[in-house]
């Protein structure tokens, strides 16, 4: 403590001197004791030492309390390329810490500095601050800021940057504004600002990396209810549907696809236009794919598009029946089989498929009787199950609707 190392002046002297000479440097103290024991604290806290010669120009030291905020700021308009990106990597390591640096960063204008190197020479500089200022996107007052002085355009302008590292983290910097803050401000000021358009014709450009990355930021503006109705009007579906049936698609961009196709079809003019496209044809295959995720993707997109009566019907003109019955006996993923459930509900509608899917019956009601699982995945399957029987077993003149346990009994 303070008061300890006051009891150590003489020691002090001594220490000092090991150190430095340690060091390669002589400790010659510039002032009495008394100096010494006025800056101690300020010592113990800061690693400083006496005569400390000036660091070169070319160097980061790193900055100590709310000194931080400003330093950082004026090194991002440093001449130097190096500083400006050893600037960045100790900002965003400082926001990795906790939040309070985010805040308080924006007090100090961080965001304008960040804004202000969009366009800078270095492709790692840009990327970096894109990095940042989604961080700072996700916090109600940096939101506010960059809606308040409009600097989503900047944000957007660097979308079309010739790097695709630099794009994708604009990308995320755009999607990091898609949250509920405020009723969804930051979305609307998107959706004003064009940013569906620019995330299809993303999706379209490449490559693999910018898609799945595109795809994942047109998911999220969906949190304004409205937004669906321009994100099929400028195309959307029809670039997904030209995505999904191309076979040098990577796995990680048809497995955004489907989810984006998922979010599409709630509603019911989304699945019109996959019905109109015929995109079943195209999920059948990928319901055998050994990547989980995009299994799970794509049975989940099968099951929004059956609600429909012409997926229905689609899902027997292109054998996806058959394909289901084939898969269902192997599959183990629960969140895969729920969706195959779900799917089967749908289908049995219509009664050529609901006699193909008898076949499915013993499996599904080995599924319907495992109770002895209480975690919330195994519970949905095994309810699902159930209603999947009940409806593939229903002939005319029955209830459509299952009996509840305490009915039956």
């Amino acid at each position: 403590s303070y008061s300890f190392c006051t009891l150590l002046q003489p020691i002090y002297f001594k220490m000092w001197s090991v150190l430095r000479r340690m060091q390669g440097e002589e400790y010659v103290p510039v002032e009495e004791t008394g100096s010494i024991r006025k800056n101690q604290n300020h010592i113990a806290r800061h690693s400083c030492r006496p005569n400390v010669k000036s660091v070169p120009s070319h160097l980061l030291t790193e900055p100590y309390g709310l000194n931080l905020y400003p330093k950082i700021v004026n090194t991002l308009g440093s001449d130097n390329t190096e500083l400006r990106e050893k600037a960045l990597e100790v900002l965003l390591s400082c926001y990795g810490q906790k939040q309070e640096h985010i805040i308080r960063s924006i007090e100090y204008g961080v965001i304008e500095a960040l804004i202000g190197i969009l366009a800078d020479e270095s492709d790692r500089t840009r990327a970096l601050a894109c990095q940042a200022l989604s961080n700072v996107a996700g916090t109600q007052n940096g939101l506010s800021e960059i809606l308040a002085k409009d600097y989503i355009k900047n944000i957007m302008d660097t979308v079309d940057d010739v790097d695709p590292s630099v794009t994708v983290e604009a990308l995320s910097c755009l999607a990091a504004m898609d949250h509920a803050i405020d009723e969804s401000r930051g979305t609307e000021a998107l959706i004003k600002a064009g940013c569906i358009p620019k995330y299809i014709a993303m999706t379209r450009k490449g490559p693999a990396v910018v898609s799945e990355h595109a795809l994942m930021a047109l998911a999220k503006v969906f949190n304004v209810k409205e937004a669906f109705v321009s994100v099929l009007r400028d195309g959307a579906m029809e670039t997904i549907f030209d995505l999904i049936q191309n076979k040098s698609t990577t796995a990680g961009v048809k497995q955004q696809c489907c989810s984006t196709i998922s979010r599409m079809c709630f509603y019911s003019a989304g699945k019109r236009e996959a019905v109109k496209l015929g995109i079943l044809q195209h999920l059948g295959p990928l319901l055998s794919s050994s990547s989980l995720d995009l299994k799970r993707h794509a049975s989940s997109a099968m099951m929004m598009i059956t609600i429909a009566n012409e997926g229905k019907q689609q899902v027997l003109d292109y054998g996806i029946v058959d394909t289901l019955i084939e898969r269902f006996t192997s599959e183990t993923d629960p969140v895969t089989m729920t969706n195959f459930l779900k799917s089967v509900c749908n289908i049995s509608e219509s009664p050529t498929a609901r006699q193909k899917l008898t076949a499915l019956l013993p499996a599904m009601k080995t599924i319907a009787e495992n109770t002895s699982s209480d975690s919330e995945k195994d519970v949905l399957l095994a309810r699902t199950a159930q209603r999947a029987i009940h409806l593939v077993e229903w002939r005319p003149g029955k209830s459509i609707e299952p009996l509840r346990p305490s009915v039956a009994a």
